[in-house]
């Protein structure tokens, strides 16, 4: 990856900043495509020796990315799809000094960015081993474990609903007690509490039609 890196930066240090043949929007693309690549091959380059640094080089790119988005569609509301742990505003692991883009986002958009984290109870899901390019599909879900967060919410027994945070106590009583979400992911409770809301489907493979709030 040095190479890329050492190629991307040759290319915006000589690259002008204007054209007199190509568009300023397109002459603003252009380099902005080439930040990106660089910020890719530098996160590519520190995976394997430093995951602290990947993982913030790779969501501040990511935010990055929303604000271009944002400047290209002004006025316009966006929805973004993305794991729970980027889109949380805050990440509360004192052995890992992590920024998620939710952070980023939330400081630079304050309350007109809001989260909803995503949990479900049982179905399954869609993964890819490392150096396979096709995801695996049919991964069966592990039941959640009982007294946690998603056992909880399970035994609401309704097929999908939104549920707000207004009122954090029980969940930060579930992160305190250790009642976390899966014994896949230790760290799940913590994005829980970053996010707004929660939004919960018992089951992902059915259509669902019911909505409800509580």
């Amino acid at each position: 990856m040095t190479p890329i890196i050492a190629y991307c930066d040759s290319i915006l240090v000589h690259m002008p900043a204007s054209s007199d043949v190509v568009p300023e929007a397109e002459w603003t693309r252009a380099r902005f495509y080439v930040e990106n690549i660089k910020a890719g091959a530098k996160e590519f380059s520190v995976q394997q020796t430093d995951w602290e640094q990947s993982f913030n080089i790779r969501d501040s790119m990511m935010a990055r990315n929303i604000f271009w988005l944002a400047g290209q569609y002004k006025g316009k509301k966006m929805m973004l799809w993305a794991h729970n742990s980027h889109l949380g505003n805050v990440y509360s692991d004192s052995a890992f000094a992590f920024r998620p883009m939710g952070e980023h986002l939330r400081r630079a958009y304050g309350q007109r960015y809001q989260n909803i984290a995503m949990l479900t109870g049982s179905g399954t899901y869609r993964a890819q081993k490392d150096l396979q390019l096709t995801p695996d599909t049919g991964h069966a879900i592990m039941p959640p474990i009982a007294g946690s967060v998603d056992a909880q919410l399970q035994a609401f027994n309704i097929p999908m609903f939104l549920l707000p945070w207004r009122n954090r106590v029980s969940v930060a009583v579930c992160v305190r007690s250790g009642r976390l979400h899966r014994s896949t992911s230790s760290r799940a409770g913590r994005w829980l509490c970053a996010s707004g809301s929660i939004g919960y489907a018992i089951w992902t493979r059915r259509p669902l039609r019911s909505r409800f709030e509580l």
